[in-house]
């Protein structure tokens, strides 16, 4: 979706970050562009930030690196360009912190999901090409 509103967007998934800071610098570079990942600084992370217009960052499965909020929150969103907008998504909510600093209340959103009923699991496994063989038992794990 956003691609086709002429953002610019990247996506981790924190189950393949190493729980670190230093870890999720590297997976934002990899995942931001050419650039080194191995040898990438946080500085190098934001520069690459600035080069797109508008810029999309997305933390998926972040329950696995939430202990790093604070570090988001004081080394790192508060750098980002404008331009650049953050989608955290997680199974846990976002520690008090961002409900009650008066400057992160403001910028965040907290949006809990439901799970998919039925229907919605087997319109997305189709959509997915999962064959239908797999479609109940995949619903039941994921409880939707």
């Amino acid at each position: 979706m956003a691609p086709a509103q002429g953002i610019d967007s990247s996506r981790i998934d924190a189950r393949d970050v190493e729980p670190t800071a230093n870890g999720l610098i590297r997976a934002l570079a990899g995942a931001l562009g050419p650039a080194k990942a191995q040898g990438a600084d946080l500085g190098q992370v934001l520069q690459q930030c600035e080069q797109a217009p508008r810029r999309l960052l997305v933390i998926d499965s972040f329950e696995h690196l939430e202990h790093l909020q604070g570090w988001l929150r004081d080394h790192f969103l508060g750098e980002l360009p404008l331009q650049t907008r953050v989608l955290i998504a997680g199974r846990s909510l976002p520690d008090d912190t961002w409900r009650t600093d008066p400057v992160w209340r403001e910028a965040t959103r907290v949006f809990g999901l439901r799970n998919l009923s039925g229907e919605e699991c087997e319109r997305y496994l189709a959509h997915k090409g999962i064959p239908q063989e797999f479609h109940e038992a995949l619903a039941r794990l994921s409880h939707g």
